[in-house]
């Protein structure tokens, strides 16, 4: 499920430790802890080129963007998904 043969990479643990986020090829990933303590199927929540993924304590996503064109990158911004209450 998590650490697979594709590129798992920037590993994140939200701060209660119910929440793992990861990259995979471009995309973010959130699995949620089990009730047995393992982690759950990983889904997809973020696509296109992005990475770094982190997580403050109130659920808020943060993550930096990544323009390309083909092999080339030309800028990134720092993207912010607010929580729903």
């Amino acid at each position: 499920k998590i650490n697979s043969a594709q590129d798992d990479v920037q590993p994140f643990v939200s701060s209660d430790g119910k929440t793992f986020l990861f990259s995979r090829n471009e995309s973010i990933y959130r699995s949620q802890r089990q009730a047995d303590g393992s982690w759950g199927d990983p889904e997809e929540i973020v696509s296109g080129a992005v990475g770094e993924p982190t997580m403050t304590d109130s659920g808020d996503l943060y993550f930096v963007h990544v323009y390309k064109n083909g092999d080339r990158e030309f800028d990134s911004d720092i993207m912010m998904a607010k929580r729903k209450k």
